[in-house]
């Protein structure tokens, strides 16, 4: 018995045994909405993937942006910028509503959980 991460779901789950299928690819045997199941390995992995850091525009006011729609952080800021999610004022480099990537020190942005 063991945990994976269930892609599906995207929650840990137990597994309760493996088994090969005809072709010789694993089969997780998990317990799920009240019924045992076996299913591809290949809908789980060891590790729950890290989380996308997203922002949500609290500013009315923005050109490129839209109020209260969430936007998704560069990868890549987030490296290079060694920001820590969330402070309260950060510049972030998200992918604005033209497809281009901004840097938006004017406007303001919450968390999303």
């Amino acid at each position: 018995m063991f945990e994976a991460f269930y892609k599906e779901i995207s929650d840990k789950i137990t597994v309760y045994n493996i088994r090969n299928d005809k072709n010789g690819y694993p089969q997780f045997l998990i317990y799920i909405n009240n019924e045992w199941k076996y299913i591809s390995a290949k809908h789980f992995s060891v590790e729950q993937p890290k989380k996308t850091l997203k922002v949500k525009c609290i500013c009315s006011d923005c050109d490129n942006l839209t109020f209260k729609k969430e936007y998704k952080v560069l990868k890549s800021w987030v490296e290079k910028s060694k920001l820590k999610p969330y402070e309260s004022y950060a510049v972030y480099l998200i992918i604005d509503d033209f497809g281009n990537k901004s840097v938006e020190p004017c406007c303001l942005f919450n968390q999303i959980e």
